[in-house]
């Protein structure tokens, strides 16, 4: 029997996807932002209810795999909350982290590092690069006084990062060394040391120490959580390791997931959701959004790929660790809704969260908020909100909306309320326009796929541009079906520079030059995964290349691991120029030197995944699923309107707008003009009627 459990923690709910012999469940607690282990374990005792077990332990003795993202990394950013941080640097460069305008760290913005860390808790030393490029060994005493200087002004961890330490990291290693040697790992006062030679496969001096820094502040948040929540798992009859969603796209145990590597993980998760079920049906370009409590997240994938950022943000502090592309904006159910000093509507960033939340629940919030106005609207049943486990209050919604946006505008509360749902529904259409403008891309081309609590809601309102939109029965914890498509995945960077072929198209490199960096990351690779706890049958291994060539730069998978012999480095070349042609959209080049920047090795070990049974069709009349009405406000007066319960519809059955379809966590919201098709795999095709 196979029987996974994937948890993500958003900012305002937690949710549980949970699958065995190809049935899956759906659970959604509130998030318990003073200790996400609490809401993870009841989301787990939620998950084992609703499969039928007795208790979680009967579940998780029987468990195949247990996977968490988890929003602990976004968070200590946004509340600041990570520890004091000591930071060693090469004398010389206190002031400028290496930030020097040259150009070889790209755009720095500034010195945003500033934000985490005070001017007094740097200090430099006599070390790394010098001039020459010759690597200085540091002076104990020297090390010495400036820990010392640091410990006593409150740092609770150093970060090492020298000039030059990604050519050598000798020098970092050795103050490493002398600092465990001074405060040993065994005593209380031993100091958690991070060095950017450690953790940062890419140059570039400044976004190194951005990089080490980060994960430096994120680290101790993420540790206490994540092991805590191993072990209670490990309390409770689990006896595998707890997998960690990683931003790259893949999962691996605590033990070895960088503190870095989780932020962002469940948009990561949600968004790869999407492809798996992209190529399920055979879309090759696709829109996601991801439109939950806190924020909503937009991805693309385009020609069945997507793209990275190699230098993305991370509260506003570029680091060089690359993630998967997706762009967030501030608004979704609970953000707040106001009137700005100039009498314009504005709705977010700002969030209720889950506690006090929208006025709605009840639990002293007062602010207006978008799902108030979803309240107020009549699109959300106040009987029915988390499967009816919380009441909304009308009322209170109607209040809050009246004070904070109706009063101030001069409008009645339902037509502030339709103001509210316009607002964020342009910030979404903006987002999604700009993600696909950018990349010089056609939106007739695209389905547009759309999950989060409160995505099926507007989706019709956002997604206005597009033909076809696709919402899910999973839709309201995709990110954590998402994470049920994600294998143990480990993945390894080398920074080289060998060139292929000369623009002649003569094949130039010594094999070894290739082949070198590719085996270290495979041994490497293997013992991880033997780490793992996992068979290793069906792991596999995948060589990425980042090449250069004379019209630009492109990522390519390589037919071969390693090369054997000029016909094989030839075949790279040309794998090279196709990839290229296809993304410029022109002729395949036959010649041109090939420069391979970077080698990018995936090591994956499958687990367990949920399959979709194909559903018999059932008819287009969907009455059996039809509840009642009830008033909605569509603009101007109420008007009463369907109401279909989306567990009791059937494959082939068709809802036509307006209307809405309700399920214990969202609701989908069909507007006139606009039908809704269940199709053989129980998910809704929205096109136009």
């Amino acid at each position: 029997m196979a029987l996974t459990i994937d948890v993500d923690t958003g900012g305002t709910f937690t949710d549980g996807f949970f699958t065995r012999d190809g049935e899956f469940r759906m659970v959604k607690v509130e998030t318990t932002p003073h200790d996400l282990t609490m809401c993870f374990m009841s989301c787990i005792d939620e998950g084992a209810r609703a499969l039928g077990f007795g208790s979680s332990e009967q579940m998780l003795v029987r468990a195949d795999a247990v996977k968490f993202s988890t929003t602990v990394a976004t968070n200590t950013m946004i509340q600041r909350s990570g520890p004091k941080l000591g930071v060693i640097v090469t004398k010389g460069h206190e002031r400028d982290l290496y930030a020097d305008g040259n150009g070889d760290d790209g755009d720095t913005g500034g010195l945003p590092l500033a934000s985490l860390i005070r001017e007094n808790m740097i200090a430099g030393v006599s070390a790394g690069s010098d001039a020459a490029g010759i690597t200085v060994e540091p002076d104990q005493d020297e090390v010495r006084a400036v820990v010392g200087r640091l410990l006593t002004s409150g740092a609770r961890a150093i970060v090492v990062c020298l000039r030059g330490s990604f050519d050598d990291p000798a020098a970092e290693r050795k103050i490493k060394e002398i600092i465990q040697c001074d405060y040993p790992r065994q005593y209380l006062g031993a100091v958690p040391v991070f060095l950017s030679s450690e953790l940062c496969a890419r140059d570039g001096d400044h976004l190194r120490l951005n990089s080490t820094a980060v994960n430096a502040y994120l680290h101790r948040e993420l540790a206490r959580y994540l092991y805590k929540a191993e072990e209670d798992l490990r309390q409770s009859k689990y006896r595998k390791p707890l997998l960690i969603v990683h931003s790259t796209g893949g999962a691996a145990r605590v033990a070895k997931t960088t503190a870095l590597h989780t932020y962002n993980s469940g948009p990561v998760a949600g968004f790869l959701g999407s492809l798996s079920v992209a190529r399920l049906y055979g879309l090759q370009n696709v829109c996601s959004v991801d439109m939950g409590g806190t924020s909503t997240d937009v991805g693309v994938i385009a020609r069945d790929r997507y793209g990275w950022e190699f230098t993305p943000r991370v509260g506003e502090i570029p680091v060089n660790v690359p993630m998967i592309q997706i762009a967030a904006i501030g608004g979704g159910g609970g953000s707040l809704a106001s009137v700005d000093g100039e009498g314009g509507l504005r709705v977010g960033p700002e969030s209720a969260g889950a506690l006090p939340g929208p006025a709605c629940y009840g639990l002293g919030g007062d602010e207006a908020t978008v799902t108030d106005a979803d309240l107020v609207l009549g699109f959300l049943n106040p009987d029915r909100f988390l499967g009816g486990r919380r009441k909304l209050d009308v009322e209170k919604a109607t209040e809050a909306i009246g004070v904070k946006v109706a009063g101030p505008l001069g409008l009645g509360v339902e037509e502030a309320a339709l103001l509210i749902k316009d607002k964020v529904d342009s910030m979404v259409a903006e987002a999604l326009e700009a993600q696909i403008s950018e990349k010089g891309l056609d939106p007739s081309g695209f389905t547009l796929f759309v999950y989060g609590g409160a995505g099926s809601t507007h989706c019709c309102g956002f997604g206005a541009g597009f033909a076809r939109l696709m919402v899910f029965p999973y839709s309201p914890v995709f990110s954590a079906f998402g994470a049920s498509t994600l294998d143990v995945m480990h993945a390894y960077e080398r920074v080289r520079d060998v060139t292929l072929c000369d623009s002649d198209g003569s094949i130039t490199p010594d094999l070894d030059d290739f082949n070198g960096p590719v085996k270290e990351m495979t041994d490497v690779a293997w013992r991880d995964l033997r780490g793992e706890g996992f068979p290793l049958d069906g792991a596999t291994l995948e060589l990425e290349l980042e090449a250069s060539l004379e019209d630009g730069t492109v990522k390519v998978l390589s037919p071969y691991l390693l090369l054997e012999g000029e016909d094989q480095a030839r075949e790279v070349c040309e794998a090279v120029h196709r990839e290229a042609a296809l993304r410029s959209g022109g002729e395949e080049a036959t010649g041109g030197r090939v420069l391979v920047r970077a080698f990018r090795l995936t090591a994956r070990s499958p687990v367990e995944h949920v399959g979709f049974a194909r559903l018999e069709p059932e008819g287009e009349d969907p009455v059996a699923a039809l509840t009642g009405t009830r008033p909605v406000c569509w603009g101007g007066t109420p008007a009463e309107t369907r109401v279909f319960d989306r567990g009791l519809l059937r494959c082939g059955n068709v809802v036509t707008g307006p209307a809405v379809i309700e399920q214990d966590d969202t609701t989908c919201v069909l507007p006139e003009g606009r039908k809704l098709t269940i199709d053989a795999c129980g998910n809704g095709a929205i096109e136009n009627a």
